[in-house]
């Protein structure tokens, strides 16, 4: 036999993208179906992967459910040389939700998409495999109009050719009409999974690896290699084990037999090895579901299907079903309507009490015989009973025609539906007969169904009583009981008891006995020599004797009683009490007043029962039972209960009230001569004292906050509620601090404040000169000395300007603060030339350029503005308001002026305005240099072809005009622009 590989032929089956980084031993896919565990209501989707490129640190998956956020579920990854496994487990909640998980690898931050699996669900799987009935495709009407539906999955294909099945790991939506290709199911698989999915909305998942016209041989395993792709089975385990689901298959159907035969002990030993396979293989299998095949094509025998209809009896987890009552039968296969559809719904009914919740109404399964017997004295009519606790039966019209005898020529000529049981009525009486047959014969016929339309399966050669068996009876002592069954007419009866000799003729007699007895019945018909029976019936009498529970009886208050069962032997005990009952135990303790019945079952359901009372008498009352303070010189009234007979005070008799000081104990006693003693605690406590400083100093202005103490509360000053639990203090204040205690007893004390002086002082705004430092010092007495800069001591070393603030704290710890402003002062800055020059004849008028305090020429004292006439060096100095001072050095020249030019004038200079702007014309090729009427130089130019026009910015007044010709000497001209 060949062998097929598959290990790492498979390896890399579900990589879909990120391949250069991840490779996916395991992972879903697009349309991937996700088993849930039995008895939980989620699937775990596994990715199980190997990530092969370095630099990344972690592995994010995000789950959307119906393209809703679900979760998102991540780990960090562990390198091991160049690679780094991964494993995650994402549980994903049954249901009609189509799933997309994105799986993302994580580096410094970013995320990369590695694999992604769309339209993913989660629910329930099974297995179908058998022959054609199985595979169940189109033969007329179509499953896929009505049923198909998205929440219906498979995986891979149904094809019997082994290479062809290999090659193909995808999920597909099923498919119902198709066969042997891609998600082919069958169209009954189909509807059993629509019911599922709309009645629970619980997805589902089918793999269906029917081969048509294959005998049971063919489904065997390979027990050397249980999934070799060569054999169907090792076709079936290698699907449901590449798909994830083989751990977790719910549910195995088997429809096979027909190619059997009349192989019918060879069918029953292959089948029964093939389900050991199963639950070998599928270890999570719930239910096991054989289809009984209908008489037609390959003639499967009766025997056949009478051993089909018994493996749901006689093995573990199956149950057997049957294709009859499905009238769209071909004689070989069937149509949709009327058949692979009924047989569909039919399954469901199955399904939705064994998985699903429903519960059983005792039609849930297909009927089978329960018992049959013969029902008339001449054994012409035959009453069959059906399986389930009460089914409900119906049958159509001729419905007998199905039913045989076995050993006789007697046939069956009619029938009817009696208290939901079958009667027939045969031909003739035989005592050959040995048992009952029914066959679902081939195409449509009239069938026997239970209430869910579930037809009756096919048996063969079932026993038939001659009478219907007596049941074991069960009787109490000396209670009347009956024997027996119904009276049958043409039938005489003679009962006799084995042991008192009782006897009766009549068919249900009536009897009283003390002790367990034995009856004989003998049945006996003139009209048929095989209508004699003899059966045994016993009855079993207990007589258990009646439970003791005690006489009533009353209890003082804390007292208690243990009732018990004691040592019958019952088959049942309950207790009631005060009319409720209670769990059972063998003994219950009655804490309160109680009406307390034992009832109890003997084995023969007899019920006996006993009856008492316990009461508990009152509960003697008193004052609160706890410790008592009082305020100093007060005392307290304790009380019993009036209704008690005695009173002792501390051992002294006395009435049910009582004054004290002190602690005492009162012993009471009532009617019942039920005592109570009670301890009162009494104590006086001391006057509270307010614990908080009474003359504290406190700096004047400044407050202090002392804590209240905790004990105390109610506080008043000075007649004046105190907010909070802290009290806020003035250096001014005095008066009375009054609380109370828990109790309300009063406390109180003087509080006197004494005020301590501040150390006070004043600072005066100064400046910096250009920046430049300055020590400032204080000579007032303090303890420390804290200024805003972050320096101490009495001096500060001033670098910034802005505030400052000094604070003096002294010997009492008292402070004072006062801030000052450290201006920023610049020096006065002198806006004049370094050099300059006057005309001769003339003076200069010069402008310092500011005002200030004072000024000086030359060390004469001087107005900022001044006249200079005469040439030389010159020395200025100024001092501004604040104090800062600035000096300058100007050397001022006389030099000969070209004078008197003005716009008319005729010399070779000419200064013409039009309109705003002027001209000056008439100059030697050269470079023309203007300056203020200060002899500040305001503007250049070159002057080509003799000509310069002057800029438009200049405003009117008196300017300099130096022209430096190319060859000679300098030439100035001084001009008075006209406004």
């Amino acid at each position: 036999m060949a062998k097929w590989h598959t290990g790492l032929a498979l390896l890399f089956a579900f990589v879909q993208q990120g391949a250069a980084q991840i490779v996916w031993y395991k992972a879903p896919t697009d349309l991937a179906f996700i088993p849930r565990q039995s008895g939980v209501k989620t699937g775990k989707a596994i990715f199980d992967g190997l990530v092969v490129q370095k630099g990344y640190t972690g592995v994010q998956i995000d789950v959307f459910r119906n393209s809703a956020a679900y979760g998102n579920y991540s780990s960090s990854l562990t390198y091991s040389g160049d690679s780094a496994p991964v494993y995650l487990s994402v549980p994903l909640l049954a249901g009609k939700w189509n799933y997309t998980m994105h799986v993302y690898l994580i580096s410094s931050g970013s995320k990369t998409k590695v694999h992604t699996a769309s339209q993913v669900v989660a629910g329930d799987v099974f297995l179908v495999n058998g022959q054609s009935n199985s595979v169940a495709n189109q033969y007329s009407g179509s499953a896929n109009s009505a049923y198909k539906d998205s929440f219906i999955r498979s995986f891979g294909s149904s094809s019997y050719s082994w290479p062809s099945m290999v090659n193909d790991l995808n999920w597909y939506i099923a498919d119902g009409d198709g066969y042997y290709n891609k998600g082919c199911i069958g169209q009954w698989a189909l509807v059993l999974g629509k019911k599922i999915v709309d009645s629970t909305g619980i997805p589902v998942c089918f793999i269906n690896n029917g081969v048509g016209g294959t005998p049971i041989t063919f489904h065997q395993r390979n027990n050397s290699n249980h999934a070799d792709v060569t054999t169907n089975y090792g076709r079936m385990l290698y699907r449901a084990q590449k798909a994830g689901l083989d751990k977790n298959i719910k549910g195995i159907l088997f429809y096979q037999g027909e190619s059997d035969g009349a192989s019918a002990v060879h069918h029953d030993t292959m089948f029964r090895k093939m389900h050991a396979a199963w639950l070998e293989d599928y270890k999570g299998v719930e239910h096991i579901y054989v289809v009984q095949v209908r008489s037609g094509c390959g003639s499967p025998s009766l025997q056949l299907r009478e051993f089909q209809r018994r493996f749901g009896t006689d093995l573990p987890r199956t149950t057997a079903v049957t294709a009859n009552g499905l009238n769209g039968h071909d004689g070989c296969h069937f149509a949709f309507a009327n058949g692979y559809e009924q047989l569909g719904l039919n399954l469901f009914q199955l399904f939705a009490c064994d998985y699903y919740g429903r519960k059983d109404d005792g039609n849930r399964h297909f009927p089978e015989p329960a018992l049959a017997w013969y029902s008339n004295a001449q054994h012409t009519a035959i009453t069959l009973s059906l399986s389930g606790p009460n089914p409900v039966v119906s049958a159509d019209s001729l419905f007998y025609r199905l039913f045989s005898v076995a050993g006789s020529t007697a046939y069956i000529t009619g029938g009817r539906i009696q208290n939901n049981q079958v009667v027939l009525y045969l031909s003739k009486s035989d005592c050959g007969i040995t048992g009952l047959n029914y066959d679902g014969l081939p195409g449509s016929q009239p069938w026997v169904r239970n209430a869910r339309g579930q037809a009756l399966m096919s048996f063969y050669n079932f026993k038939i009583w001659k009478q219907k068996p007596l049941s074991t009876l069960y009787s109490c002592p000396n209670t009347p009981f009956k024997l027996g069954t119904d009276s049958i007419s043409g039938y005489t009866y003679s009962w006799t008891a084995a042991v008192n000799g009782q006897k009766s003729s009549r068919a249900m007699p009536e009897f009283r006995i003390a002790k367990t007895e034995m009856y004989r019945l003998i049945t006996t018909s003139a009209n048929t020599g095989c209508a004699k029976d003899t059966q045994f019936q016993t009855v079993y009498v207990d007589a258990t004797p009646r439970p003791w529970l005690g006489n009533d009886t009353t209890l003082c208050p804390g007292d208690s009683v243990l009732l018990t069962t004691g040592t019958g032997s019952w088959a049942k005990q309950q207790w009631i009490v005060n009319g409720k009952f209670q769990s059972f135990a063998p003994k219950i303790r009655i804490l309160e007043t109680s009406q307390v019945i034992l009832l109890v079952t003997s084995a023969a359901k007899c019920n006996l029962s006993d009856t008492t009372v316990i009461r508990i008498a009152r509960q003697l009352t008193h004052s609160e039972n706890g410790y008592t303070e009082l305020c100093a010189g007060k005392d307290t009234s304790l009380y019993g209960d009036k209704m008690a007979v005695r009173w002792l005070w501390n051992g002294v008799a006395g009435q049910w009230q009582h004054k004290t000081r002190v602690t005492t104990l009162l012993v009471q006693t009532d009617s019942f001569g039920c005592s109570d003693s009670t301890w009162f605690p009494v104590h006086s406590r001391n006057k509270p004292v307010i614990s908080i400083q009474t003359a504290p100093s406190i700096c004047v202005g400044n407050q202090l906050v002392q804590k209240l103490p905790g004990n105390l509360s109610g506080w008043l000053f000075n007649g004046i509620p105190v907010d909070g639990d802290s009290i806020r203090l003035n250096a001014t204040d005095t008066g009375w601090l009054v609380a109370k205690d828990d109790m309300g007893c009063p406390a109180d004390t003087w509080i006197a404040v004494k005020p301590l002086s501040l150390p006070v002082f004043k600072l005066y705004d100064t400046f910096l000169c250009n920046r430049q430092p300055v020590t400032l010092a204080v000579d007032i007495k303090g303890k420390s000395y804290e200024w805003s800069n972050g320096q101490s001591g009495k001096s500060c070393y001033i670098t910034t300007v802005g505030e400052l603030s000094l604070q003096i704290t002294d010997e009492n710890k008292c402070r004072y603060s006062d801030t000052l402003l450290v201006a920023d002062v610049q020096s006065p800055v002198f806006r004049l030339p370094a050099d300059t020059f006057y005309c001769t004849g003339d003076s200069l008028r010069l402008y310092a350029g500011f005002e200030s305090a004072w000024f000086r020429v030359n060390q004469k004292n001087e107005s900022v503005r001044f006249t200079i006439s005469t040439p030389g060096a010159y020395s200025l100095l100024a001092y501004d308001k604040p104090g800062c001072s600035s000096s300058f050095h100007i050397s001022v020249s006389e030099i000969s002026c070209q004078s008197g030019l003005d716009m008319e004038d005729e010399t070779n200079w000419r200064l013409i305005k039009t309109g705003s702007d002027y001209t000056l014309t008439g100059l030697p090729a050269s470079t023309l240099y203007l300056y203020d009427e200060a002899n500040r130089w305001v503007w250049t130019a070159n002057c080509a072809g003799g000509k310069c026009t002057l800029p438009a910015w200049l405003k009117p007044g008196v300017y300099f005009f130096q022209v430096q010709p190319r060859i000679g000497k300098r030439i100035t001209a001084k001009y008075f622009l006209q406004p």
